[in-house]
């Protein structure tokens, strides 16, 4: 039995393992005893939610839980390539031909046309797992397709309006922190997110956060120690 450790969930896929403050893993070791326990769990959006899951994971792990949506842990990339499929349907629909975000699309889906892009989105078990695994052709197609930089600028854009609107309603947004790869991994959606933030809410400073999702989840394990 190793000493006791932490074991979060950063994503749907980063387990980290920390003892006395260190990690030990990118994963839970064998014979870890956890002392606390964080998740960031996909499709967690409602307190209900976050309370089964933390009672499926005390019949596992004899130590405290919280779990929270893996929204509050990172930027999901599934709505970049739901909204690149919704921009490449409207050009089909206009006649227009397949540019390199359709194509790219189309051989990423596995699919021989555009029209076919739709039901292959909606056979996907996990939208946000297997749908946003595809982004990365969307950021490679905006080199060569208008279709997906303005896919790209209005992502980035969204989080500025919706801090726009906390603000409208009272919230303290002077500090704004921005982490997920979507946004910060390309320099195009953070450029027009703070652009973005400039021009609705002049008062609010960005400050991306360049470290894993996963070690917001390390805080909120050692929070129940």
């Amino acid at each position: 039995m190793q000493d006791p450790c932490s074991l979060v969930v950063g994503t749907k896929t980063h387990l980290r393992a920390l003892a006395g403050g260190v990690v030990v893993a990118e994963a839970l070791p064998a014979g870890a005893r956890p002392s606390a326990v964080a998740v960031g769990g996909h499709g967690c959006e409602t307190p209900r939610q976050c309370a089964q899951i933390s009672t499926a994971l005390r019949l596992h792990f004899d130590a405290p839980a919280r779990v929270v949506g893996d929204a509050e842990l990172l930027l999901p990339a599934a709505g970049l390539v739901r909204e690149a499929a919704r921009a490449v349907w409207a050009a089909h629909d206009r006649g227009d031909a397949p540019d390199v975000l359709a194509r790219g699309l189309v051989a990423a889906l596995g699919v021989v046309e555009v029209p076919a892009i739709g039901a292959a989105l909606e056979r996907v078990s996990d939208l946000s797992a297997e749908g946003g695994r595809h982004a990365p052709v969307v950021f490679t197609a905006a080199e060569g397709s208008p279709l997906a930089r303005t896919v790209i600028t209005r992502a980035g854009r969204a989080p500025a309006a919706l801090i726009t609107r906390l603000a409208a309603r009272g919230a303290e947004v002077d500090d704004v922190v921005v982490a997920g790869g979507t946004l910060l991994a390309q320099s195009t959606p953070y450029e027009a997110f703070t652009t973005a933030l400039t021009d609705t809410a002049p008062g609010s400073r960005p400050h991306p956060l360049r470290i894993p999702p996963v070690t917001g989840a390390v805080t909120l394990a050692r929070t129940l120690r």
